[in-house]
């Protein structure tokens, strides 16, 4: 399926080095012919996600980023866009409380 044609790509990216990034944070990405508009999905956990990170901590949050084969300015804007926010601790905690959809868009802006 175009599920699992991406989810190989991201599981190939992941196998080049963590994308465990630090302060509780993984962004997981791939290109692929299987998606057709990239996509941005984030999901929080209550309790740690073991993931081999750079700071050797736990995996709380995931901002897995889908982009299209082609889409290689887009794909590293929007990693570096989120990297970039992501190392405010203020920026984290808001996710990491965010009530709502609404809540997790209001954090990143």
């Amino acid at each position: 399926t175009d599920l699992e044609t991406y989810l190989e790509a991201v599981k190939a990216r992941e196998a080049q080095g963590t994308t465990a990034v630090g302060f509780g944070v993984a962004i997981p990405h791939g290109k692929s012919s299987a998606v057709s508009r990239a996509a941005v999905a984030f999901g929080r956990s209550r309790g740690a996600l073991q993931w081999e990170s750079l700071d050797g901590e736990p995996v709380k949050m995931v901002f897995l980023i889908a982009a299209p084969d082609g889409a290689h300015d887009l794909h590293l804007k929007a990693l570096s866009q989120l990297a970039r926010l992501l190392m405010h601790e203020e920026v984290r905690e808001k996710l990491l409380t965010a009530a709502s959809p609404a809540d997790v868009i209001a954090a990143l802006q």
